[in-house]
């Protein structure tokens, strides 16, 4: 999901909540407000019932008690509507003049008093009058009207000289006890004469209702407001949170799918991509091509220049790559210095064959990383879907293939996949696990070639030599089991066998009496920068209890051209420690005399390709004479290996060559035949 759309994802999900919110706010807020109406309502309703309750309780006692005398003044005058009860006026034993005060004239006067003092309003009116002040008004008419239809209480809300009054009122029904007073106006018990009303003023509690109603609007408010605040902070916080795991994610993601040093995809999505190609392909009938490249002498450039200038140098290869190939093409990093291209629509061989030649003749240009001026080269290989194969995993192994073929043809090249290249491919892999397999159970051979003066032909050494005699494909050369025990990274394991059985052998020449013996035993290039070969050299020698004058270790001229700090260190160690050195295949490395002059060695041995055809090329006897002068200069030694004819011997006695090495002296024999060896040549001296 893309970070805009979680942040609109995230804003509507927030507006719905605002929404909800603010609803169940409102909500909230109406239920309260009408709670606190109706309870107004009620109190009001509560207050009219009780006054007109007292009214009726007042009436009541009065009536029960056929009203009351008092004496007579403007307030209480004689009423003139009771003329016609003969006791209306009386007069008491003491003189005193009373007149006759009726229950509903006593509730008037009540009423009006009550109204001053609390403002709440009380009528008694009937439906004939004598006095005017129990006329009946319209509404009061109209509730008398429908206590006649048998209604028996009315209650509505009413505006009274422009305030909102609540007005109560019930029935008056004409008793027994009322006759007295009433009776002349023909009004039978049990009917209806009238009513009695209360109306009370709503202002005061509608003034309150709205103050508490406002409180709650205000609390409410306060209570959406932070809910709003709430939901926005968490809103947000849930967005950068949302944002934060999203990038984390896609950091994942990316880190799954792509080089995290060239920014390319790595094998994982490469094969997910291949996948799509190839699928496409299937429905349109197209083909895809898979280049695969693996860069020619990268582990040198590591060794020599350090990992940081070799992961640079990829980096800066991916880019020349990129610029050769269409925007369509995709390129890949499987790890290490293996690159792939995807080809995708793919018309004919010729636009790969054109494009092929772009990417190696870019990758042969000058490269500049750090100030430092790298020359490198590419092999690749190629596979075609449908052609080579119709799955992922046959069209990888096929360009793989294919790539191997094109670095046994010279690197700096490409090859088509040919089906005779799986047979190869399987031998390979084959001869991998042999070597593998003849490593853990210690198979391998250790022969000895003699060295000898060539001054007198005495014995001055011998080298120690791998053999392979595999039970299945009989003798293996070395030529071929060494260069792919190399490129497994294990060749030191073959070379620390050969020390610790030319220890094991040395034991058993010492004891019978050659005591001066030198055994030279070949250290690879990948030995010397393997981190703790040193202390693997020491304790080997050590376990054996084995002098170091006695061991002399053998390397190749090309190593030395490429050695770094580390593994200079190492050979110096190795020197200190009381071991011989010497440059093997020396002239084939062209190392430089700088190189020569810090070298920690003793022997310069001269290549036997230089003295194979020494009578017809004059050109490989200059530079054999070259060596041994070159040698000379230096204060070392040299020595001649491939010596087979007489011929050559002569030659290199007159050059004063220090040692030779050969078939004419004796070829590579196991240690019962050397030691058979040695006693002929102690007999013959």
């Amino acid at each position: 999901m893309r970070l805009d759309k979680i942040s609109r994802k995230t804003f509507s999900y927030s507006l719905i909540v605002l929404t909800i919110w603010s609803f169940i706010i409102l909500f909230f807020t109406w239920q309260n407000i009408k709670v606190q109406k109706d309870s107004t309502n009620s109190i009001i309703m509560n207050i009219a019932t009780l006054s007109f309750n007292k009214d009726l309780a007042y009436r009541k006692w009065a009536a029960s008690h056929g009203g009351v005398y008092v004496e007579p003044s403007s307030k209480t005058p004689p009423s003139p509507w009771m003329s016609h009860i003969e006791d209306r006026d009386i007069i008491t034993t003491d003189g005193k003049k009373l007149t006759l005060m009726n229950p509903a004239y006593m509730l008037r006067e009540m009423m009006q008093d009550y109204s001053k003092l609390y403002g709440i309003k009380g009528r008694i009116v009937g439906k004939i009058f004598l006095n005017s002040n129990n006329e009946a008004d319209e509404w009061e008419a109209k509730a008398i009207e429908s206590f006649d239809n048998g209604v028996k209480e009315v209650v509505e809300w009413v505006d009274i000289d422009g305030q909102e009054y609540l007005r109560l009122m019930k029935p008056m029904i004409m008793q027994e006890s009322c006759q007295k007073c009433h009776g002349h106006l023909g009004f039978a018990n049990g009917s209806v004469r009238g009513g009695v009303s209360v109306s009370v003023p709503t202002k005061i509690y509608k003034e309150n209702e709205k103050k508490i109603i406002n409180n709650f609007i205000i609390i409410y408010l306060f209570i959406w407001l932070f809910g709003v605040i709430s939901i926005i902070l968490i809103s947000i916080l849930l967005m950068f949170s949302f944002k934060k795991r999203k990038l984390a994610e896609n950091r994942i993601m990316h880190l799954a799918h792509y080089d995290q040093l060239t920014k390319l995809p790595n094998r994982t999505l490469f094969q997910d991509m291949f996948k799509h190609s190839i699928n496409i392909a299937k429905r349109r009938k197209n083909k895809v091509a898979l280049a695969f490249i693996d860069i020619d002498g990268f582990k040198n450039v590591n060794d020599t220049k350090g990992h940081p200038v070799g992961d640079k140098l990829l980096i800066e290869i991916a880019k020349v790559i990129k610029k050769q190939i269409r925007n369509i093409d995709i390129l890949s990093r499987l790890g290490g210095d293996e690159f792939t291209i995807i080809f995708e629509n793919v018309k004919n061989d010729i636009y790969l064959i054109r494009i092929l030649e772009k990417v190696l003749k870019s990758l042969e240009q000058e490269i500049i990383v750090e100030n430092q001026s790298i020359f490198i080269s590419a092999s690749l290989g190629l596979s075609i879907y449908p052609n080579d194969g119709e799955d992922i995993h046959t069209l990888i192994k096929n360009a793989d293939t294919a790539m191997y073929q094109a670095k046994e043809n010279g690197k700096n090249g490409f090859c088509f996949y040919e089906k005779f290249m799986t047979s190869q491919a399987l031998d390979y892999v084959a001869l991998e696990t042999a070597i593998l397999s003849t490593i853990k159970n210690k198979e391998f051979l250790v022969y000895y070639q003699p060295k000898i003066s060539a001054v007198d032909s005495s014995v001055i050494g011998t080298e120690a030599l791998v053999r392979w005699i595999s039970k299945d494909k009989g003798f293996i050369s070395p030529d071929k089991f060494i260069p792919i025990a190399e490129n497994m990274h294990i060749v030191n394991k073959i070379d620390m066998f050969v020390l610790e059985q030319v220890c094991i052998d040395i034991k058993e020449y010492i004891n019978l009496g050659y005591t001066e013996i030198k055994v030279s035993v070949n250290l690879s290039g990948y030995d010397i920068g393997v981190e703790d070969i040193y202390d693997e050299i020491i304790r080997i020698v050590n376990f054996y209890k084995v002098n170091p004058l006695n061991i002399e270790f053998e390397i190749t001229e090309t190593y030395f051209a490429s050695f770094n700090k580390h593994e200079m260190q190492t050979l110096n160690a190795l020197k200190e420690y009381g071991f011989s050195l010497s440059i093997d295949d020396f002239g084939t490395g062209y190392s430089s005399l700088n190189n020569i002059k810090k070298l920690p060695v003793e022997i310069l041995k001269i290549d036997q390709s230089f003295i194979k055809d020494l009578e017809e090329n004059e050109e490989n006897k200059k530079l054999v004479k070259m060596i041994i002068n070159l040698a000379h200069t230096f204060s070392l030694k040299a020595i001649a290996e491939g010596v087979e004819t007489e011929s050559h011997l002569k030659f290199l006695k007159e050059e004063g060559c220090d040692y030779i090495q050969g078939y004419l002296e004796g070829k590579p024999m196991p240690k019962e035949e050397f030691i058979e060896y040695l006693k002929g040549k102690t007999n013959a001296n």
